[in-house]
């Protein structure tokens, strides 16, 4: 991943994009608790570019789903794009497999550690 742009956005009660394998370590390091929702106006920072590996972790529903969705699954067309879902399937993962967009089911920190891990070495090493 040293090579590679990394960014990482963090998203509850507000929502935090960084860029770069350090910034997006000490993002990851400050975890919000709360309700989830995302930024309308950050959609475009989340996906920026094209042809990333993205991926969202979510425990829960995001509580403005419905407002963002289309442009959240148009903007996610453009990458390598998945999302994990802790525990009870939300509105969000269901709509997003509906769309034909890859959705993993994590039991367990291992379990997302192991899938986070299989699906970036899948996609850099061609098995999109």
């Amino acid at each position: 991943l040293a090579q590679t742009m990394v960014g990482l956005g963090n998203f509850s009660t507000t929502t935090r994009i960084s860029r770069g394998l350090e910034a997006a370590k000490r993002n990851a390091l400050q975890p919000q608790f709360g309700s989830t929702e995302i930024d309308s106006e950050k959609i475009k920072d989340i996906f920026a570019g094209s042809g990333s590996l993205v991926y969202t972790i979510s425990d829960g529903e995001i509580e403005n789903w419905r407002d963002i969705k289309d442009e959240f699954m148009r903007r996610a067309r453009e990458h390598y794009y998945f999302h994990l879902q802790i525990g009870t399937e939300s509105e969000a993962a269901r709509e997003l497999r509906r769309n034909g967009f890859n959705v993993c089911d994590v039991h367990g920190a291992q379990d997302l550690a192991d899938k986070v891990i299989e699906i970036t070495d899948n996609a850099y090493r061609g098995g999109r």
